[in-house]
């Protein structure tokens, strides 16, 4: 079974870990078209880097790029997309890009005759001008299943019109990575390093206004001075970088909260998990927009693979994966009042940290790329009516 996968997200190694573990399969072969560069509003320019552990033939391939930076997911398109096709004679294309964008069109097109499964995670209906919304519709008729990260995103899939086969498959965890004794050795230097104390209360993401971390700080004032004898009892470290950070400075100020809110800059994939390690407890305060709210929330199976527990807000995906796992708690999304209430709860009670923070450790086994793999394997199959053991 030859299966392209299509991934602008593959540019990093670390991203190609559930191609590893499907590439690990005897009777698969695997393709990765990749663009040889990428640019994006957070981390700048990256190149191409394959994975080591990664067995496949790797097409890194010449992309064209817009000035807007934030729209490249959507926008970028490949100048020579046929050339895998042609080289690598796949059985099936993986197009791990959401079905309006421009490099989904481009390889539904070019691979006409060869069996094609995009991806989505978009969880709300929108419409799309012109050509993306041209680019969509062609998708949906030309493409054989789409996988989605997501019962949510399934439903819009469903609401648009497309009407062939869906599965709902999540994101993945590599728990090789998560669960290493080098976490635990280096919480306490990196705690140290960056002034942190008692109870650590963590944000890592994009700082952006929609996720909700104006929300978390607002808490964080309601914690001290609701309960000021617990003051140097906790305090909150945010990683990230984005349009709002200045913003969130602005109010940390404000609530004069800038001994215990630490503001650190976004790390490298391959860095998160000492980063998050350091964290007590995880919270997401995403918040639900026109256009946009959280799609799944990577860093909360990534901080239940640590046992660490999580706090996230109602917004999207959020509380259906909270309550899958059973590793931690969910807040009204934009009430830091009740925020501040989970937190203090957590802060004070360490056995229902603890607790929390086992059971979402055990459930990520339900996470596990191993397991993903598995799934996408049994899709492809399905898809191409062999007999062949995923």
């Amino acid at each position: 079974m030859k299966i392209l996968v299509v991934s602008h997200s593959c540019v990093i190694d670390v991203n190609q870990r559930l191609l590893v573990e499907l590439a690990k399969y005897p009777d698969v072969q695997l393709g990765l078209a990749v663009p040889h560069r990428w640019r994006s509003d957070i981390r700048g320019g990256v190149s191409f880097k394959r994975h080591p552990e990664l067995g496949a033939t790797f097409f890194p391939m010449r992309v064209v790029l817009g000035n807007l930076k934030d729209k490249n997911v959507i926008m970028h398109f490949y100048l020579s997309p046929q050339i895998p096709i042609k080289k690598f004679k796949p059985d099936i294309v993986y197009i791990q890009e959401e079905p309006w964008s421009t490099s989904a069109f481009q390889f539904t097109y070019v691979s006409r005759g060869v069996k094609k499964v995009f991806f989505t995670e978009q969880n709300i209906c929108k419409k799309y001008p012109p050509p993306f919304s041209h680019f969509e519709k062609y998708v949906f008729n030309n493409t054989d299943a789409a996988i989605a990260v997501s019962g949510e995103a399934s439903e819009v899939l469903r609401k648009k019109g497309y009407r062939k086969k869906i599965y709902v498959i999540p994101h993945g965890v590599d728990l090789s990575l998560f669960q290493t004794a080098d976490v635990a050795n280096t919480r306490e230097i990196l705690r140290r390093k960056y002034g942190l104390y008692g109870v650590v209360v963590g944000y890592m993401g994009r700082i952006t206004r929609e996720k909700g971390i104006d929300t978390l700080i607002e808490a964080m004032h309601l914690l001290t001075t609701c309960r000021p004898s617990l003051t140097d009892d906790f305090c909150l470290a945010i990683i990230g970088d984005g349009p709002y950070k200045n913003g969130l400075r602005g109010i940390i100020g404000d609530y004069e909260l800038a001994r215990c809110v630490k503001m650190i800059p976004a790390v490298p994939h391959g860095k998160v998990p000492p980063y998050l390690g350091m964290f007590d407890i995880t919270v997401l305060p995403s918040r639900t927009t026109r256009s946009w709210r959280e799609q799944f929330g990577r860093v909360l199976i990534e901080s239940m693979a640590l046992g660490i527990p999580v706090v996230g807000s109602s917004s999207g995906e959020i509380p259906n994966l909270i309550e899958k796992t059973g590793g931690g708690m969910v807040f009204r999304e934009g009430s830091a009042e009740d925020l501040k209430e989970k937190l203090l709860e957590l802060i004070r009670d360490g056995k229902t940290r603890r607790q929390l923070g086992q059971t979402g450790k055990e459930n990520m086994k339900l996470f596990s790329y191993a397991r993903i793999a598995g799934e996408h394997g049994e899709v492809f199959k399905e898809i191409l009516g062999t007999e062949e053991e995923i």
